[in-house]
């Protein structure tokens, strides 16, 4: 019987996390990661597998944990309005938290993709269920009168998903929000049966 680790391994990886959330994978060095875990360097890669594998893991925590806040937020809001919440909580995102630093897939999508096919399949596949799970709450609305019955709602998913991206990076680099109101707006409008959806 192996002997259990001597640490919170739910603890580690939230550190683990935060600090490739707010530095980027390259950015993230091993002693950033020594010093955010308390972990010594044996016990990392002993643990973990070394930088890569510890990112990985983080990074597929943190995807089930975001998509799982995105199926709670759509949920709670039926429809249209739940849509609308859920990028209104990216657009009033504190900046000062670390969801201050935009969408860690997203920022590995511009960080790592090109060139990391394990990474480009991940954020392809968030991407994939964004989308997916926003033209569902786009049915939903068709279905309780608040989407047009005309709209081309798979469209509409599609560029609410590209939008989110656009999003993530203005909040990643702290800057005016209020075009992030404007397009959101711009985007829903045509789509609502009352504008002021």
């Amino acid at each position: 019987m192996g002997r259990r680790p001597a640490f919170d391994e739910a603890e580690v990886l939230e550190h683990a996390q935060d600090a490739f959330w707010a530095n980027g994978y390259e950015g993230t060095s091993l002693e950033d990661l020594l010093q955010a875990t308390g972990l010594s360097k044996s016990s990392l890669y002993s643990s973990f597998g070394g930088k890569e594998k510890l990112f990985l893991t983080c990074f597929d925590r943190y995807r089930s944990d975001r998509a799982a806040e995105m199926q709670a937020v759509l949920a709670a809001a039926p429809g249209l309005p739940g849509v609308r919440e859920f990028f209104r909580l990216i657009i009033e995102r504190d900046p000062t938290s670390s969801l201050g630093f935009g969408c860690l897939s997203m920022n590995q999508g511009f960080e790592q993709a090109h060139r990391a096919p394990a990474i480009r399949d991940r954020v392809g596949e968030d991407l994939d269920l964004i989308r997916a799970a926003l033209r569902d709450a786009l049915a939903e609305g068709q279905r309780l009168g608040q989407v047009r019955p005309d709209a081309d709602i798979a469209a509409a998913a599609a560029s609410l998903t590209i939008t989110f991206v656009g999003f993530q990076l203005v909040v990643r680099a702290q800057l005016d929000r209020t075009p992030m109101i404007q397009s959101l707006d711009y985007l829903l409008g045509p789509v609502a049966t009352d504008p002021q959806e």
